[in-house]
């Protein structure tokens, strides 16, 4: 009976120990933390020699890991524009800093424009190996769509303002009014949607 109860003893504690020593290998294990991917350390949290607990919050923070190997231009676009962009629109960027253009194209165009300033967001992503390009970035992008026939006049041809615009055009011996709808284009031009047709004369004012 004493040796089968020394025996016990011995197994519970020989048990004992090994559940402290899987413990402390547990402990020693959680003192390396990896990352679930290939990633580069963007910002540091804790510094070196701080005591933390193995058993971390949902909001404790060590470092911020960021995957880099491919960067997202995001680009805000007037409104305008989005009939002529779709997913897969070519597209070139330029970033801040650099002296390379990126060619890429539009991955992911958003659903909904905002409701103050009237532009939509594309996504154009850009490959960085080498991890030459840096999250947080300004960037130039231009966007190739599809060419398309426009018929286009200058400003000055152009009166009124708003959603009320005209022109003069030639009838005969005498100028005639004629409601337009027109898009912006640029600083000189503007696309006539509505109101003319090929071969109208339009004419423009002289200083």
């Amino acid at each position: 009976d004493e040796v089968g109860t020394a025996w016990e003893i011995a197994t519970a504690r020989r048990d004992l120990a090994e559940a402290m020593v899987a413990e402390a290998q547990q402990d020693l294990a959680d003192t390396l933390v990896r990352a679930p991917y290939d990633a580069v350390i963007t910002q540091r949290f804790v510094d070196e020699g701080t005591m933390l607990t193995t058993m971390l919050s949902s909001s404790a923070r060590v470092v911020q890991i960021m995957k880099v190997d491919l960067v997202v231009a995001i680009v805000q676009l007037p409104e305008i524009h989005l009939p002529r962009v779709h997913v897969g629109t070519p597209s070139r960027v330029r970033v801040a800093g650099t002296a390379t253009d990126y060619e890429t194209y539009v991955a992911v165009l958003n659903d909904r424009a905002d409701p103050v300033s009237r532009a939509f967001e594309v996504r154009l992503p850009i490959e960085n190996k080498d991890h030459t390009l840096k999250p947080g970035l300004s960037v130039e992008a231009e966007l190739r769509p599809e060419a398309r026939k426009i018929s286009t006049l200058d400003r000055a041809a152009v009166l009124g303002s708003g959603e009320s615009r005209y022109v003069f055009v030639s009838e005969g011996n005498h100028a005639a009014r004629r409601d337009v709808r027109v898009r912006e284009l640029d600083a000189r031009r503007l696309e006539i949607v509505e109101g003319l047709k090929p071969g109208d004369q339009v004419l423009v004012g002289s200083d």
